[in-house]
């Protein structure tokens, strides 16, 4: 940690310190704490026997050496674990004049934190970009833990940033599969710090593909129905409620069943079914169908970063384009026509 109180009950930074004599506590349980110096690390304070110290780990330290040291590089002026002027949130980096900071999170967290605590800095106008530690490293699919730090950009899909040794930036995230698929790409320091929050200059383009073909996904389904996994079991129910039977659906719900995006908990077919139930053969203003389409894309896993509105944006983004090939609707700037009603899909 850069912030303790001396004897005085002064406020102090080991980055800035003139008298490194004195004696130092610690700002959350009061215990003494010890200056530590090394060629590698910055001045830092320390408890004297514990390495994690309510929540601050040395991943946690490193990583706020790290971004100091990437912002001072660049003439900024960086603080950390400073208090904002009006409140009592105390974030791990500030850039006052840009009115940025910075997040790193290398523990569990609740989305009603995530939210309270991505508001109390929007409430004092500063721009907050979340960083997470190794604990979040993508295994084989993506976590409930992993999705609520998501963010959503048009030019990235929804990504999310890793710092392991170095910093790296994970975009177009969603499961094929139930396989985690996305672009990684590595953050050097020699580019401008200020890109953390302006990110959409680092998006790549990101083409759709559907790695299995629409009759393997039906027979997998089949063998599951057979062999009665719950999860089938409950989506063959869903279209059992409706008269049609899972297997007998049109081959573009069997293509699309491929892919999940990050804020969807229905099975891909139960969920553009539902949605084309909402429709009739006709035209649709993009105000008007997402008005339609909203409350339902509101029922799938709410993630505390994301706008719902970017749920809307992103379904079409992924889905639309081969809907179209289909020949179930065509979409342009203005809206979209479904060229078959919602019986007629089905």
């Amino acid at each position: 940690m850069f912030q303790a109180k001396n004897q005085a009950g002064e406020m102090v930074n080991s980055l800035k310190l003139k008298d490194p004599s004195q004696d130092f506590y610690c700002l959350e349980c009061g215990e003494r704490l010890v200056l530590r110096k090394s060629a590698k690390k910055r001045p830092h304070f320390a408890h004297q026997k514990e390495q994690v110290v309510h929540g601050e780990s040395w991943e946690h330290q490193n990583g706020k050496n790290f971004f100091l040291s990437w912002g001072e590089n660049q003439a900024l002026q960086p603080r950390v674990e400073e208090r904002l002027l009006k409140g009592s949130r105390r974030g791990d980096l500030f850039l006052d004049e840009q009115k940025k900071v910075l997040e790193i999170q290398c523990s569990p967290m609740s989305d009603i934190e995530i939210k309270k605590r991505t508001q109390d800095y929007l409430q004092q106008g500063f721009d907050l970009q979340w960083i997470l530690g190794r604990r979040y490293l993508i295994k084989k699919n993506f976590t409930s833990s992993q999705k609520k730090f998501m963010q959503y950009d048009p030019a990235l899909g929804f990504y999310f940033f890793i710092l392991q040794d170095e910093l790296f930036l994970y975009q177009h995230c969603l499961s094929i599969n139930n396989v985690a698929h996305f672009k990684r790409q590595k953050i050097k320091t020699s580019e401008n710090f200020l890109s953390l929050w302006q990110v959409q200059n680092w998006g790549q383009p990101e083409k759709m593909l559907w790695p299995q073909s629409p009759q393997l996904v039906k027979k997998k389904i089949a063998r599951g129905l057979y062999y009665r996994q719950p999860a089938l079991l409950k989506e063959q129910a869903f279209f059992y409620r409706r008269q049609r039977n899972l297997l007998s659906l049109p081959e573009i719900f069997y293509q699309m069943a491929q892919v999940t995006l990050p804020f969807m908990t229905w099975p891909a077919c139960s969920l553009l079914f539902h949605l084309l139930e909402q429709v009739e053969k006709r035209f649709y203003p993009w105000e008007q169908l997402e008005n339609i389409w909203q409350p339902i894309l509101n029922e799938q896993q709410e993630m505390p970063l994301v706008a719902p509105k970017y749920y809307f944006q992103s379904y079409v983004k992924t889905y639309f384009p081969d809907l179209q090939k289909a020949g179930i609707l065509n979409y342009g700037k203005m809206g979209v026509k479904f060229l078959k009603s919602g019986g007629e899909l089905v």
